[in-house]
């Protein structure tokens, strides 16, 4: 008998150690498990929050490229419209160098000449490079339009207004400008300066040539 309680608390403490490590094992798993649900749960959210992010910046793809093609256009609008009116002043300034030899000048009366030739209330020049171009051709001398397309809000001839003087005052320097979104008289344009200079070097004046920003 003495024996037999022995072997049964043997067997006893045997089942409970079993149990014990048992209760441990299935402790262990549960807390796998839960650490793996934990984990894609997570990873879910991450992918949730990344397709989302993806979906959101795909959603702004289109505008993004709208935008930039839009700039590009216009910048090479604009590169191909300065270049026209370049051509037109040069072509102004190239013809009365080769008509008429000599400097720029302005007599005591206020008659510009261009050399021994009088010049002022000549309008067949400007008059044609205009009907040839569509551009507005100003012959500036000083910061004064005195042979000119550009109309007034009477539709008379612009003669005598000047433009910006910080504006002229660049082109005083030699500067060539081509500005955009700039008022000449009651319209606001795409407008192109080249400087009229005399045999010393020195700025008489300029030509001026302006296109209507709503017409471009």
């Amino acid at each position: 008998e003495p024996g037999q309680n022995i072997k049964r608390a043997k067997t006893g403490m045997i089942k409970s150690i079993v149990k014990s490590k048992k209760d441990n094992s299935q402790g262990r798993h549960q807390k796998i498990l839960k650490k793996q649900k934990d984990t894609t749960k997570q990873k879910r959210k991450i992918r949730i929050f990344n397709f989302s992010r993806r979906l959101l910046a795909m959603s702004f793809l289109p505008m993004i490229i709208t935008s930039i093609s839009s700039h590009t256009l216009k910048s090479a609008m604009e590169s191909e419209l300065k270049n026209a009116m370049r051509i037109a002043a040069v072509s102004i300034e190239e013809t009365y160098t080769n008509l008429y030899k000599g400097d720029y000048t302005q007599s005591l009366n206020g008659a510009i000449k261009k050399g021994d030739v009088e010049i002022s209330g000549n309008y067949d020049l400007v008059d044609a490079m205009g009907k040839k171009t569509s551009f507005d051709i100003t012959m500036m001398f000083g910061n004064m339009r005195l042979l000119t397309t550009v109309k007034n809000e009477s539709r008379a001839r612009a003669n005598g207004t000047a433009t910006d003087d910080k504006v002229y005052a660049k082109v005083e320097k030699g500067q060539r400008v081509f500005l955009s979104d700039f008022p000449v008289e009651d319209k606001i344009c795409y407008v192109y300066y080249e400087p009229l200079k005399n045999s010393d070097g020195s700025v008489f004046g300029a030509v001026e040539v302006a296109e209507e920003c709503d017409k471009v």
